[in-house]
């Protein structure tokens, strides 16, 4: 019986070994036959228009050329150019025997005349040469015929930056080296034993999330795999913020405004500093176009008011982190690791709330769903893109996912252990006013919590359980309470009104003292968050952000975004099908969740278009309720299709929801639209993916 079961495993490991030995391998087979034959190209130092890109003689141009003494070619342009002429013979492969610097990278193009063109043309996009990559010296190309003539541009990624280069010649039609890519093994395994597990999802007893039967040891080893879940989750989380070191440092000097705002707490004053005198004189200052026109110093993305700056972003993360930091150590907290604290806390808050979930309402459901649950909650694409850069934009928004998930994973801990429910449901209802001082547009799913709780809150009608529930209702109303007046008082403080959070003195591109309500404006904004299809291109790294169009007849601000967020990806689509599923909801008494996590993220979608416009740093805003209810959705089909006996169609569709959710999370990691990508933060990690990539 062992055997038996670890069979399909093993099958799995032949099956990623022979797909690397075979497929991976293609152009090491392809070309094993083939002779290895040294050209030394004619050098052209300088850029060359690409129409006289084989016609200009070759030879040393007036930029200044030199070698040093370990032999590297210094060209003070960082350009050149590596023509062969008169080829006269197929080729499928060009290989560069070029050395460069440690940790250098440079930029390739090529042109080529051929039987079927006369004049040059060029061979698809750009290549970046990476020194520490070999796959990256080597280019695969499909010309017309023979080809006549071949011209090779080098240049370096920063325009006019010296380029080093060592060249011992090109080899034309060699053999590709082999290579074995133990990476590569693994993350075929990972996707097969994905379509192997989510496929083979058994509603058995004997697989159930939480038996009603069930021994000591089981017990111990569903909550053990429980907790190794969430660790894999939380370290996932983890690495996504620590992936580009590019962000572990303000990406701008309005970046250090928690860092500002630590010092002037501690001095006692609200505010970080003060503005110029020119500014005291403009009728208008939130105008920053005509401040910019007429060069009137302003600090932007700090919130203006009265001649003094402060800023707008709530202050909770500022208490829990920016300012005990400082006052303990004297040195100011860098923001990637106030993200690093939220979001990793944020990973552990779904997966506490995934468990009690499945555990209390759909305890007969596959184990297996489990991981899928929190992978769900815990990556949505803006939630991910939120982790990749973590800037000082993001860290309220995190800490108020994090926040919103901690309060309802108490709440449901409260329903099951009742001695302790006074206690966890007032910490939960702490957990959720607190993002009043973080990014308060997360209120909205206070609603949350009344549906959530269910009889337990509602018992005050009934005269027997009235007194329990009071408690209840007082343990959280206080949090809210003492919450609300310090964020009061501190607006009141600053801008003279308890209800002033101060994010309309924004000095930001527009005027958000004058930006009104639009229902056209909402309208456009919902598409691009909701529905707006990615634009997808077939260069690596093929993801690009779709620039925001609309003949919306006003001041529609926005910034590039990478798609909607039920474009993007399937596993939210169960969403969609709320009105089908209102029933069965209802028996299980999450109805009225389901709705108010849909509602809670249609409201902010309108309220954040009608503020703001399209950010994509919005979309994690909403992205809560959308997945709260997906999550719930999708074990009601299943259940569904479990009594149907049409699971077997739906697995398929989950499992590839799952692989095309990941890919598409690759694509946000490796996209080079971000002004914080890795393709310059963290090199090696952006090689590496492109080479796991190449057949």
């Amino acid at each position: 019986m062992k055997t038996k079961r670890i069979m399909p495993y093993i099958y799995i490991l032949l099956a990623a070994v022979i797909l690397e030995l075979t497929v991976f391998s293609f152009s090491f087979w392809k070309t094993r036959g083939n002779a290895e034959q040294v050209t030394e190209p004619e050098i052209i130092f300088g850029h060359v228009d690409m129409q006289e890109i084989l016609e200009v003689p070759a030879g040393w141009s007036e930029q200044e050329v030199w070698q040093d003494e370990t032999g590297y070619i210094h060209v003070s342009g960082g350009e050149i150019l590596l023509r062969l002429r008169d080829v006269n013979e197929k080729t499928e492969q060009i290989r560069l025997l070029l050395t460069l610097p440690q940790k250098a990278q440079i930029r390739a193009e090529i042109y080529m005349t051929d039987e079927g063109n006369a004049y040059p043309y060029k061979l698809g996009e750009e290549r970046t040469i990476w020194e520490w990559e070999p796959k990256s010296h080597v280019f695969m190309v499909y010309p017309y015929g023979e080809v006549q003539d071949i011209a090779i541009r080098l240049y370096t990624p920063v325009l006019g930056e010296e380029l080093m280069y060592k060249l011992d010649g090109v080899v034309l039609n060699g053999r590709a080296d082999f290579s074995f890519s133990l990476l590569r093994v693994l993350l075929v395994c990972g996707v097969l034993l994905i379509l192997y597990i989510t496929a083979g999802i058994n509603s058995s007893a004997e697989f159930a999330f939480w038996p009603e039967q069930m021994s000591v040891r089981q017990r111990q080893g569903r909550n053990a795999i429980v907790l190794l879940c969430a660790a894999v989750f939380i370290l996932l989380a983890a690495a996504a913020v620590l992936s580009n070191p590019a962000c572990r440092k303000n990406l701008g000097l309005h970046h250090a405004q928690y860092q500002e705002l630590a010092a002037a707490l501690s001095k006692g004053e609200t505010w970080v500093a003060r503005a110029d005198e020119r500014l005291l004189q403009v009728e208008n200052p939130y105008d920053t176009i005509y401040l910019q026109a007429n060069q009137i110093p302003y600090q932007a993305d700090y919130a203006y008011r009265d001649g003094k700056y402060y800023v707008y972003f709530g202050i909770v993360p500022e208490l829990l982190c920016y300012l005990p930091v400082y006052l303990l150590t004297g040195h100011a907290l860098p923001n990637y690791l106030a993200m690093l604290l939220f979001v990793t806390g944020f990973a552990a808050s779904c997966a506490g709330f995934a468990y009690e979930l499945m555990r209390q309402y759909f305890s007969k459901i596959s184990f297996v769903l489990y991981p899928v649950l929190v992978f769900l909650l815990a990556f949505a694409y803006p939630l991910f893109y939120m982790q990749l850069r973590p800037d000082l934009y993001h860290v309220p928004i995190a800490a108020s996912c994090m926040f919103t998930f901690l309060s309802l994973w108490l709440i449901l801990l409260g329903k099951r252990l009742e001695n302790w429910k006074v206690s966890l449901w007032g910490a939960g209802a702490l957990c959720m006013a607190l993002n009043a001082g973080c990014r308060p547009q997360f209120l909205i799913f206070s609603l949350l919590l009344p549906v959530l709780g269910g009889k337990e809150l509602w018992g005050i009608f009934e005269k027997s359980r009235r007194k329990e529930s009071m408690k209840v209702l007082a343990a959280m109303a206080v949090p809210y309470l003492a919450v609300a007046a310090g964020i009061m008082y501190y607006n009141a403080v600053r801008f003279g009104s308890p209800f002033d959070f101060g994010a309309t003195y924004s000095m930001t591109s527009n005027d958000m003292t004058h930006r009104g309500f639009n229902l056209s404006r909402i309208v456009y904004s919902a598409w691009y968050y909701l529905f707006a299809p990615p634009q997808i291109e077939g260069a690596f790294p093929y993801l690009q952000s779709a620039v925001i169009l609309a003949d919306y007849p006003g001041r529609l601000v926005s910034e590039n975004c990478f798609g909607g967020i039920f474009a993007c990806s399937m596993l939210y689509w169960p969403v969609l099908a709320f009105g089908w599923g209102r029933r069965r909801l209802r028996e299980k008494k999450l109805c009225g969740f389901a709705a108010a996590g849909i509602a809670g993220a249609l409201i902010i979608c309108a309220a954040d278009a009608s503020g703001a416009g399209v950010l994509q740093r919005y979309m994690a805003d909403m992205m809560p309720g959308i997945a709260l209810a997906a999550a719930v959705m999708l074990l009601t089909i299943v259940e569904w299709c479990e009594e149907k006996g049409i699971s077997r169609q739906f697995r398929g569709w989950m499992a590839a929801a799952l692989l095309l959710h990941m890919a598409f999370l690759v694509l946000i990691l490796i996209n080079a639209d971000s002004s914080a990508s890795i393709r310059n933060g963290n090199p090696v990690l952006y090689s590496k993916i492109w080479s796991l990539l190449q057949f």
